[in-house]
């Protein structure tokens, strides 16, 4: 008896508790580990093993249902010999394994010649007409290619695909590829740069001109790794290798041929194995031999016809099939000539075989066309049962038209899932037009996503976010035509609006940051016009919408309305976990342009709601960023006190399904944080050792937000500011790799000033250079630390003679300090004003602005600004004779430090010390 792998796991559950009550819930996950299934899956596999165990034993009680509880084995169990040892299921990565591949027949040429092309070639395309075979000989290359690469293969099916601006993003999720939002396509040549294999794009015909631009720029920059097309026509690219695919060979029309020499066109031998997949077949004579070869001649050779024309031979003679065949074409005319040869013979079969399917599969089939890709049994379950099919119907219906080469059928994550055969699904797709059925059949369709992806949204709070991924992210082809049906002209915008702000979690893990901002934009508005829409949908699509354009709008400014919406939104709904949400990103969007105050007030409105609502652990994220910005107007002494004991408080981290709520590990920037106001208060060693445990952690997290967040307000500036520049380097070639600074305008344009600055402080004239990064940020409206970063240019103006430069930047980042309420950096202003007059010959005006720097610092308590301003002055009153003056300046300010290694400032200072005395 043959019985599927998911039946043979319920009958182990019951077997091994024979006698006992197995409930549902047990029998499920059993099963289906870690799946949510219709509790209809459960129910069509019952009642096949009751079907097999009656034929096997008479017993039609063999499995007694209890309702609303469960299953019961009743026969009686004998076990014989030890058992083996239980396997367990191994998790799947988020790329798909290649499909098995039948036995081929007649392309062992074309195999050699394909293998020779991938070998000399970095884009190879097969070309050939549908049903050819074009994706059978990639994946037979593929596999005998496989000890070229390391890793496996990659396969990416535009089939389903209908927009080509996500070509990129189905390639980054086939390699598993999340994270860069704005330049996925360097994150594909990167990782296939540093892990090299074969990349098989299948089914570009309709996306050509897309497709071409993507494979022709991986395959400039990849000489270890290939890629292998598969189209009706070549994608020209100037790389491009064409290998045309041709029908397979055929026998001369005869009367009459020998078997033997019938069996050796491959079209033939196709045929023949084919019809014998599941009857016994064999050629009975010549004349036999020559009907089936008739047969192969009249489909043109091409291999999918061929299949399903053999699988409908049954009982029948080749003879008969050949009648049928010949006038069984219903309206499809084989002679006229405007429909192609091909396209004729290959329509022709799926209309005849179609016909011959029973009305409940062809309404399997047909309703089934409307998933893009693949699908489980439980979607079609969920999809086809509210058209009055039971579960053993639906279960049936889908087995046969995979058995009669419909379908591909694979074990896929320990669930059984199908796949049309693309032009199937185009056929099913036309049987549904023609019958009025595909209103209904994208209506049942939508209703089931929106089913899935709102359970999907509620695992992503807890589930790893890999296996979420592996789960999930396959389905983004079926979310984008739901939602197509949805919000057009016929479909149900309310439903839409719901589709849109289930997917979020979903393009947020795949990092499909425009496609996101496009259809939450869409879906908000419509959500604005319609009068019953739920207030918290507009706020879960307002929230996003927000974050979204924070992070990928060049102009920051233009993001002030989204948050103010948000908050209202929340406000009016009393909906406090979102009230939280809102404040918090108000307040860091505040924070990015300059307007400290008010997001000091709003923090404090964060942490009053979050006592108040009795959600205690969302505090540390806001005292954090709170801290932050008291440091930023001045109140640093206050703010590294709050830091310190934030970061006794989160003393460890962990990986985690999810971070927090507010997208950054809560260890790694507390301890940014922390760094920046303990290299500003003198503690230079404790500085660098901080930002050491928020880089390592964020690597350990594998978290690149957390990572670049560490890198760009900590690890890089202060390894900078403190003259440690092979550390800067370090932290620069981690950031250049780290996936999401492209998801930003910001961090990229503050990765190349930062890039400047170094090759300033290594003795290049970079100033040119740190002036245009810093232009470019500055035009993005992100501020935040911007009169210290126009210092930095100043003082390169300065080093290389540009006198009036610096000081015209000088004013500028004066103006920003008074606008922004950034007194943090005042000091080093003045330091720099004091150098731009000493530089013009005026001695005096020179050492009061560095004692004005000095008074400013201390009241802040920035003492390294502090000792700064202090070297300054000493060498100037130095310059004078006054070396005893000089000395007493730094011992004073030196004193102070409580850190004074040999690399630290302080270190620096008591050199110039010893060169006075």
């Amino acid at each position: 008896m043959r019985v599927g792998g998911r039946a043979l796991d319920i009958l182990t559950a019951l077997v091994e508790r024979a006698g006992e009550l197995v409930s549902h819930a047990d029998l499920e996950a059993h099963a289906w580990p870690d799946t949510f299934v219709h509790a209809s899956n459960l129910k069509v596999h019952i009642v096949a093993l009751r079907r097999i165990l009656r034929q096997a034993s008479g017993d039609p009680r063999a499995i007694l249902n209890v309702p609303g509880r469960g299953y019961r084995f009743t026969r009686p169990v004998a076990c014989r010999g030890r058992a083996p040892p239980v396997a367990t299921r191994a998790r799947k990565s988020i790329g798909r394994a290649l499909a098995a591949l039948p036995r081929l027949f007649g392309r062992e040429e074309e195999i050699a010649r394909l293998l020779d092309a991938l070998s000399a070639h970095p884009l190879v395309t097969v070309v050939g007409p549908g049903g050819i075979g074009k994706t059978t000989l990639a994946l037979a290359a593929a596999a005998r290619l496989g000890r070229r690469f390391t890793v496996p293969s990659c396969f990416v099916d535009f089939a389903s695909l209908d927009d080509g601006q996500h070509v990129v993003q189905s390639i980054a999720v086939e390699l598993g590829l999340r994270g860069d939002r704005h330049d996925p396509l360097s994150a594909i040549a990167d990782h296939l740069r540093t892990t090299p294999r074969l990349l098989i794009l299948d089914n570009c015909e309709h996306l050509a001109a897309a497709v071409a631009a993507v494979a022709e720029r991986l395959a400039a920059g990849l000489p270890e790794s290939t890629i292998l097309a598969t189209s009706r026509e070549p994608l020209r690219t100037r790389s491009e290798h064409v290998l045309r695919l041709a029908p397979l060979a055929c026998p001369a029309d005869m009367s009459r041929i020998p078997v033997a020499e019938a069996l050796r066109h491959p079209a033939v031998a196709l045929f023949v194995a084919r019809a014998g997949d599941r009857d016994t077949f064999s050629l009975r004579d010549d004349e036999e031999a020559a009907s089936v070869s008739r047969i192969c001649r009249q489909l043109d050779g091409l291999p999918l016809a061929i299949e399903l024309a053999a699988k409908r031979l049954g009982p029948r003679r080749p003879a008969e099939l050949l009648q049928l065949l010949q006038h069984g074409l219903g309206p499809l005319d084989p002679h006229d000539a405007a429909v192609p040869a091909r396209q004729r013979s290959l329509s022709a079969t799926l209309d005849w075989s179609y016909r011959l399917l029973s009305a409940q599969e062809s309404l399997v089939l047909r309703f089934v066309a409307v998933f893009a890709g693949e699908f489980a049994t439980a979607d079609a379950v969920a999809l086809l049962a509210p058209l009055g099919l039971s579960g053993a119907d639906i279960l049936a219906g889908l087995e046969s038209i995979a058995a009669k080469s419909f379908a591909t059928v694979e074990l896929r994550q320990g669930r059984t899932c199908y796949r049309l055969f693309e032009s199937v699904r185009r056929y099913g797709t036309v049987q549904l037009d023609a019958g009025g059925e595909r209103e209904r059949a994208r209506l049942l369709h939508a209703r089931h996503l929106l089913e899935v992806v709102e359970r999907a949204e509620e695992e992503w709070q807890w589930q790893v976010a890999d296996e979420w991924v592996g789960r999930h992210g396959a389905r983004l082809d079926d979310l984008r035509h739901a939602l197509a049906w949805a919000f057009g002209g016929t479909g149900d915008p309310s439903m839409g609006v719901r589709l849109t702000a289930a997917a979020i979690p979903l393009w947020e893990e795949l990092c499909s940051v425009d496609e996101a901002r496009l259809r939450v934009a869409h879906a908000l508005d419509t959500a604005r016009t319609l009068p019953a829409c739920d207030i918290r949908l507009k706020i879960k699509l307002a929230l996003r919408h927000a974050w979204t354009l924070t992070w990928s709008q060049v102009r920051l400014p233009e993001t002030a309305a989204p948050w103010t919406e948000c908050l209202d939104l929340a406000r009016a709904a009393g909906d406090g976990e979102y009230e939280l949400r809102a404040l918090w990103g108000l307040a860091t969007y505040e924070t990015f342009t300059g307007r400290t105050v008010a997001a000091i007030d709003h923090l404090r409105a964060f942490d009053a709601l979050a006592e108040r609502t009795g959600d205690p652990s969302v505090r540390p994220d806001g005292q954090r960023l709170l801290a932050l910005a008291r440091a930023y107007v001045g109140e640093v002494r206050e703010a590294d006190e709050a830091l310190e004991r934030l970061a006794q408080q989160v003393n460890r981290f962990e990986k985690q399904t999810r971070v927090t709520r507010f997208s950054i590990d809560r260890y790694c920037i507390v301890r940014s944080s922390l760094a920046f106001t303990q290299w500003l208060r003198g503690c230079t060693c404790s500085s660098l050792a901080t930002t050491t445990q928020a880089v390592e952690a964020a690597v350990a997290l594998d978290h690149p937000v957390s990572l670049a967040n560490s890198l760009v307000f900590a690890g890089v500036p202060l390894a900078l500011w403190t003259g440690h520049l092979d550390r800067a380097e370090a932290g620069l070639a981690l950031l250049r790799t780290n996936r999401a600074i492209r998801n930003t305008q910001v961090w990229p344009r503050l990765a190349r000033f930062f890039e400047a600055s170094l090759r300033q402080a290594r003795g290049e004239r970079a100033a040119a250079a740190m002036c245009t990064a810093l232009d470019e940020l500055l035009e993005t409206g992100f501020v935040t630390r911007a009169p210290m970063y126009i210092a930095m240019l100043a003082e390169a103006l300065l080093e290389q003679g540009l006198i009036d430069e610096a000081g015209e930047r000088l004013d500028d980042a004066d103006g920003r300090l008074a606008l922004y309420g950034e007194r943090w950096c005042g000091p080093e202003l003045l330091r720099l004003r004091g150098r731009v007059e000493g530089a013009k010959g005026d001695g005096p005006a020179s050492e009061r602005l560095f004692e004005a720097a000095i008074e400013q610092a201390s009241a802040l308590g920035t003492l390294s600004f502090e000792l700064r301003a202090a070297c300054d002055l000493a060498r100037a009153v130095a310059a004078r004779g006054c070396r005893d003056a000089a000395l007493a300046i730094l011992g004073k300010t030196s004193a102070r430090f409580a850190e004074a290694g040999p690399g630290t400032e302080v270190g620096s200072a008591r050199r110039l010390m010893e060169t006075l005395r």
